[in-house]
């Protein structure tokens, strides 16, 4: 889990060649679609998209926190191996915004 309790609301499709981002309030889980009222939307800005993708790009080399949903729906680790440095999304993220780096999260 890490510092923080709340988890992105992320969401990326790829249709047609053409990359989709959303973000959204809830995260896909029958008690959040079925039984509330929550609500995602498209990301149109360039800027945004690419500081999504690098969100995105972060959160698949974490190795210290990440789980994978294997194909009959088992929750499973993701673990370092010894030659690997640890990678924390949450460590990586802080870090990116404190030394202002590219891409910076502005939209148009």
């Amino acid at each position: 889990m890490g510092r923080f309790l709340e988890h992105s609301r992320l969401y990326y499709f790829s249709q047609g060649g053409e990359d989709l981002y959303y973000i959204g309030s809830a995260d896909m889980m029958h008690r959040n679609l079925d039984a509330r009222v929550e609500t995602v939307t498209p990301v149109r800005c360039l800027k945004l998209k690419k500081y999504l993708q690098y969100i995105f790009e972060v959160y698949f080399q974490d190795n210290k926190q990440r789980w994978m949903i294997t194909r009959d729906g088992d929750h499973v680790k993701v673990r370092t191996e010894n030659t690997q440095e640890e990678i924390s999304v949450h460590e990586t993220l802080m870090q990116h915004i404190l030394e202002n780096r590219e891409p910076i999260p502005i939209s148009d």
